[in-house]
């Protein structure tokens, strides 16, 4: 082993890694994750291993945008998944602000999502990743893209979140009509640290 580097176990195997160099009085440059798993005990979706809180949900039907001008949250009506640990509750309801998904557990979250607009050329559109109503974490968009091609989204961010805070997938258009998100569009967000 050479200056710098530490050995790791890894079951059934030893490697060995480079060590970075800690920053200038961060007293937690080494995160021990074996004990940051040892916080989320298994919860009802799963048997077999930790559960960190994600959630991945999808439209299965196509959205109706009728309100030109303004940004409207798409709604979701199917769980791909929705795991949290054994303890909290659901991040997402099928039921209830079904555009939403609501942390529980406090932390730094991967949030992404994407959708895709009918085929029209009037006017701009817009998607968003959207914290409690207020706060755009991402936005992308532009002009419409043509009277014979869709247009799509695709947005993420890293965002610290805390317990109660959700995050929403917005849509904005201003065709002057009413505009159709296509089936399918697709929201996630993981915990990835405390």
């Amino acid at each position: 082993m050479g200056a710098g580097e530490q050995a790791s176990e890894v079951p059934g195997r030893s490697v060995t890694l480079p060590l970075p160099a800690p920053h200038v009085g961060d007293q937690d440059s080494q995160v021990n994750f074996d004990a940051l798993a040892g916080q989320f005990p298994l919860g009802p979706h799963q048997a077999h291993h930790q559960i960190y809180p994600q959630a991945r949900v999808y439209s299965s039907g196509s959205f109706s945008h009728a309100s030109s001008g303004s940004a409207v949250a798409i709604t979701f009506d199917t769980e791909r998944w929705d795991y949290y640990p054994a303890g909290y509750t659901e991040q997402h309801s099928t039921s209830a602000n079904t555009s939403r998904l609501t942390c529980r557990v406090p932390g730094l979250y991967q949030i992404g999502g994407w959708f895709g607009w009918d085929a029209n050329a009037t006017g701009i559109r817009y998607g968003y990743l959207r914290l409690n109503g207020a706060t755009d974490m991402a936005v992308e968009g532009g002009l419409a893209a043509s009277a014979t091609g869709g247009y799509y989204m695709n947005l993420s961010a890293l965002y610290r979140l805390a317990v109660g805070d959700y995050v929403e997938l917005p849509g904005y258009q201003n065709s002057g009509g009413t505009r159709t998100i296509a089936s399918g569009a697709e929201f996630w967000f993981g915990w990835l640290s405390p």
